[in-house]
């Protein structure tokens, strides 16, 4: 049976339980006290922050997305202090979908997707800049312009250096307490890596 309801909305949530304290994170970020009492909130997104997790010491990352069509959207995980104060932000040239802390030395792991523009398409821009459009037919022109997705983690130490990079990536990821392995739940597979970056396994 449902206990508590608030008149909010988020994207994802993460749990303080020695600070009895829950974060919810969408348009903004808010804190609650478990009795769903607002005790905090800060502005500084401006599309959608897409994931949240706790630190030990209080703070939270927050991974934050880009949206193409939001001015000053920008794709990046950045650290909060418990007052709300960020604390540290880290730029990324791809869209963060999920991020974890590593409670074994605090870093931080996080997994997405980046999207380019296919040489095609380039090329084609290139002949219609000096020709106008060209008359191809919708279904080539989609062929030529589709855009291309590559998953993406990366983990960072917990002042935002980057420590490994994975060319394998998902929606979501978890991390094993007992050996610090990372889980990635991609679109058509899971994947394990070790906690030194070494691939270990797939489940398609």
């Amino acid at each position: 049976r449902v206990i508590k309801t608030a008149s909010t909305a988020g994207f994802d949530m993460a749990l303080d339980e020695e600070r009895k304290a829950l974060w919810l994170v969408g348009n903004s970020i808010k804190k609650f006290d478990l009795e769903l009492n607002p005790l905090l909130e800060i502005n500084p997104i401006k599309w959608c922050a897409a994931s949240v997790d706790i630190d030990s010491d209080g703070s939270i990352w927050v991974a934050e997305r880009e949206h193409r069509d939001v001015p000053q959207s920008t794709n990046r995980i950045f650290k909060i202090h418990p007052s709300g104060q960020i604390l540290k932000t880290v730029n990324l040239a791809w869209s963060p979908l999920c991020v974890r802390v590593d409670h074994s030395d605090r870093g931080v792991w996080v997994t997405g997707i980046a999207t380019s523009k296919p040489i095609t398409q380039r090329l084609l821009d290139s002949i219609e800049r000096r020709t106008g459009k060209l008359q191809i037919g919708k279904w080539a022109r989609g062929l030529l312009t589709k855009t291309r997705v590559s998953p993406e983690t990366a983990k960072y130490d917990p002042n935002g250096k980057l420590l490994h990079r994975i060319s394998h990536g998902g929606h979501t990821l978890e991390i094993d307490p007992s050996d610090h392995s990372v889980w990635l739940a991609a679109m058509d597979k899971v994947l394990g890596t070790s906690a030194l970056d070494t691939f270990v396994g797939q489940r398609e």
